[in-house]
């Protein structure tokens, strides 16, 4: 009985030793999706911003300057307009802020590529213990994101959709392009579309044949369904942020129900190649 409270001990001992996990904080599930993609179950990410919230327009709760004073390396894109005031609040004298710079659309897959890239080398900075842990993943995931682009292209060509004309929220542009779409014309928020701009999107789709308007979740599901109903044209959601819809933890996935969303509105399926 002694001896199999030894040996009980000394695995809990070595499981501590040998599982050292780290924490670290993100602004938005992008950057925790691909966090977790290179530190897998030796990182703790914990996420400010809920995937459903437009990250332009949330603010920093107290509780949230709490989480960074104990955990004192944050990842961002840059343009949250709070990270001056958690500047000015956090007393920690370890407290960095990590920028991925990338301003395109990260389910783009070669954007996806290089903010997987620079993850890898900051967490491997901060973790050096972990390196070659982190580049397995990264390699990993790289095979992964590479695959899925031949997949995606492939879904697209065959399914008819290269070169349909668009509308669309204007924060997925450059998603919409890449995916082979005609973007004819774009829109903001919801408080911004005034009915002056509808009525000009309305006769621009009329004038370029539009088939489809697509909504960013986070700048309002509803934006633009008000055009796709008077123009009896399909309308379709996308979020630019993963945990939205179901099952889609990292930026492929979501990428991937994104797709989807429009080939139902053509009773058409996506495909796993």
């Amino acid at each position: 009985m002694v001896n199999k409270i030894k040996f009980l001990f000394l695995f809990l001992i070595c499981n501590l030793v040998f599982s050292q996990n780290y924490t670290v904080v993100s602004t938005t599930s992008s950057i925790s999706s691909v966090l977790k993609e290179i530190g897998k179950e030796k990182l703790n990410v914990i996420t400010l911003i809920p995937p459903g919230h437009c990250p332009g327009h949330f603010d920093i709760k107290v509780k949230d300057i709490q989480i960074l004073e104990k955990t004192p390396f944050l990842f961002a894109h840059g343009y949250e307009n709070y990270l001056e005031k958690i500047k000015r609040c956090i007393k920690n004298p370890h407290f960095k802020i990590y920028i991925l710079k990338e301003k395109e659309n990260w389910q783009i897959p070669s954007v996806h590529l290089e903010v997987l890239k620079e993850t890898f080398k900051i967490l491997s900075t901060l973790f050096p213990k972990e390196k070659n842990y982190f580049y397995k993943n990264f390699l990993r995931v790289k095979g992964k994101i590479e695959n899925f682009e031949k997949e995606i292209k492939r879904n697209m060509e065959e399914n008819g959709l290269i070169g349909k004309k668009i509308i669309c929220n204007k924060y997925l542009t450059d998603l919409l392009q890449y995916l082979g779409f005609k973007v004819v014309d774009t829109y903001g928020r919801k408080e911004s579309l005034t009915p002056r701009k509808i009525s000009s999107l309305i006769e621009k789709c009329r004038e370029e044949n539009v088939e489809i308007v697509i909504d960013n979740f986070q700048a309002g599901p509803d934006t633009g369904k008000v055009i796709s109903q008077q123009l009896k044209i399909h309308h379709v959601v996308f979020s630019n942020f993963p945990g939205v819809f179901k099952n889609t933890e990292d930026l492929t996935e979501t990428l991937k129900e994104n797709i989807k969303r429009i080939l139902k509105k053509y009773g058409k399926e996506y495909r796993t190649y």
